[in-house]
């Protein structure tokens, strides 16, 4: 069964999941319009029958994000015919959808139907969400090409004719030859080439404008509106039949690539690469490109993002590679960014929730800050908002676990000056340590970069006192990339290292601490400052007043005689007024 873990990072966008079993095997796919709340409704409630059995035997899951559920909906479709899994037929009782079909006589004709096994020489397209998606579509070919539309060749034309609707295959007004010209352009529209229809009505639009033939020009532009419609409604891709599309992601030193085989205007297969950032982002993927192309089949057409150089990969892997900037073809484009993204948070957060080897992690930590032994780890951080409330933070690391009650907050005053506050903070722990109430831990770890760490070393050097100093360094992305040691070396964070780990979970765990207590800082002075223009109400009082009253909603509603009970008479009839007055406010506001 899958973990409980597992489910939690799953996330809440539309698209298609598909369960594993212990063989890696797909037995069951499904869309949602969350994905999230879908899969987890599996494992939250008892199930019955086939249900509880699939719940059993699933040990993994894996998804495919969508824009839309919609468009869920057609690719779990194509999921299914593709790979047949075990309980969908047999919840389905291996239903069909519906296609449309290509008849194989002298002249074809289009079909809406559900049985695919009964004529083996016609052509299928499809599968379609439900018949009326596919009557649609099939309505608007029929109005667009001269198509029979009779079972039967009939002995003389019929209304379709008249109408120009049937190009008189019946009755020899046109030829095979010239018929199945008009048949393959529907082939060409029903394999994804949308963009051929509307081309094909817009100049017969232009035509017909042109010859003054107003009542057709206004039919065809009605066809060209319901082409656009359909060909939006229809597929999740509508363009070359056969193509692949390649986006990638990066965080915490890892590189994900997500690449979608497409094929007739669906996906088809979904790869996942996930590897060490070792080069240049840009660099590195198109090497992974060309790699993943020696292992698997080449699409006729590549299709990837900016600035990946197409040209060089086209030259090296002998076919097209296009970067597409506008149109139907960037929205692949950012789904299989979006895909990526999601591939590697998920990737991430399996890997976090298995946990850290803390006793590599601490002596790794060890050899790289040149320690002897690390018991003890303290982390300090600054927060504030543009300089106001500034405070700081520390947290203590004792023997693989938080020590919360040696946790320290502190108020500091050199407003937007980082490196001073963070002088003021270290100078107070440190005469602490001079007075004897704290003793000093094998290391000391700063949020920030050189300044910071000199900065430590100045103040350690001014007091007499010795103690291993490091600092955690950000890329030009603000994602903590090095450690920095005393002496100024940095060493690089590998992703999913033990060693990166421990420096992100301490890196977080004092960003919360001190953004907590900004927090804070900033409520309590908002709530100062609603009551301190009261007449009457000093600090003792307001500090009164809040202790009784808790929250300044319970002030503002108390009794005169409640509020009699804290502060003055007077000064209760002054609150009264003050909140009374913003009432009258608010209600002039309804």
């Amino acid at each position: 069964m899958i973990s409980k873990e597992a489910l939690t990072i799953i996330p809440s966008l539309s698209g298609c999941y598909l369960f594993k079993n212990s063989k890696n095997t797909i037995i069951y796919v499904g869309k949602a319009k969350d994905l999230k709340k879908r899969v987890n409704s599996y494992f939250n409630r008892p199930h019955e029958g086939k249900t509880s059995k699939l719940v059993m035997d699933a040990v993994e899951v894996s998804f495919i994000v969508t824009p839309s559920e919609k468009e869920a909906l057609l690719l779990e479709i194509d999921l299914i015919k593709q790979h047949r899994p075990q309980y969908n037929i047999m919840f389905m009782d291996d239903k069909t959808y519906p296609m449309i079909k290509l008849t194989s006589e002298t002249f074809p004709q289009l079909l809406v139907v559900r049985d695919r096994v009964k004529d083996k020489k016609a052509t299928y397209f499809g599968p379609y969400p439900d018949a009326y998606a596919a009557r649609e579509t099939l309505k608007l070919l029929h109005d667009v090409f001269p198509l029979r539309k009779c079972r039967s060749l009939p002995k003389q034309v019929c209304l379709y004719y008249h109408i120009k609707q049937c190009s008189g295959p019946c009755q020899g007004f046109i030829d095979q030859v010239d018929y199945m010209k008009h048949v393959e352009d529907v082939k060409k529209v029903l394999k994804g080439d949308w963009d051929y229809l509307i081309k094909k009505l817009q100049d017969d639009m232009m035509v017909a404008s042109a010859r003054f033939q107003y009542e057709l020009a206004a039919t065809l532009r009605d066809r060209l509106a319901s082409a656009h419609y359909v060909s939006k409604r229809q597929t999740i891709t509508s363009f070359e039949s056969e193509h692949d599309v390649v986006g990638y992601a990066t965080k915490e030193g890892l590189l994900s690539l997500s690449f979608f085989m497409i094929r007739e205007g669906k996906i088809v297969k979904k790869d996942d690469w996930i590897n060490e950032m070792m080069q240049p982002i840009e660099d590195q993927v198109e090497t992974l490109i060309q790699e993943y192309y020696t292992l698997s089949s080449k699409p006729k057409l590549l299709m990837i993002p900016q600035p990946l150089n197409a040209t060089l990969l086209s030259e090296s892997l002998g076919i097209k590679v296009s970067s597409p900037q506008r149109g139907d073809k960037v929205k692949e484009l950012l789904l299989a960014q979006e895909n990526a993204k999601q591939s590697l948070h998920y990737h991430l957060n399996r890997v976090k929730q298995k946990g850290i080897d803390m006793q590599e992690a601490l002596e790794s930590l060890a050899l790289m800050t040149q320690s002897s032994v690390i018991n003890t780890i303290e982390m300090v951080d600054v927060s504030h908002t543009f300089g106001s409330n500034t405070v700081g933070a520390k947290i203590v690391f004792e023997n693989g676990m938080f020590n919360k009650a040696k946790y320290r907050k502190y108020k500091l005053h050199s407003q937007n000056n980082d490196v001073e506050n963070m002088r003021e903070m270290v100078y107070r722990r440190l005469y602490r340590a001079l007075q004897g109430s704290e003793s000093l831990p094998d290391l000391l770890i700063v949020d920030g970069g050189l300044p910071q760490l000199n900065m430590v070393k100045s103040l350690l050097s001014e007091m007499n006192l010795s103690m291993n100093v490091a600092a955690l360094v950000k890329d030009h992305k603000h994602q903590t990339s090095e450690l920095m040691r005393h002496d100024g070396v940095k060493i690089p964070l590998l992703a999913l290292d033990p060693l990166t780990l421990l420096c992100v979970q301490l890196q977080d765990e004092v960003h919360r601490f001190a953004i907590s207590y900004h927090q804070q800082l900033r409520s309590k002075a908002q709530t100062h400052s609603q009551l301190k223009d009261i007449e009457g109400l000093g600090p003792q009082r307001i500090k009164a007043l809040l202790k009784r009253f808790k929250t300044i909603s319970n002030i503002a509603s108390a009794s005169l005689e409640a509020l009699s009970e804290v502060v003055p008479t007077h000064v209760a009839h002054n609150i009264m007024e003050h909140f009374k007055g913003d009432n009258d406010e608010s209600n002039r506001n309804l």
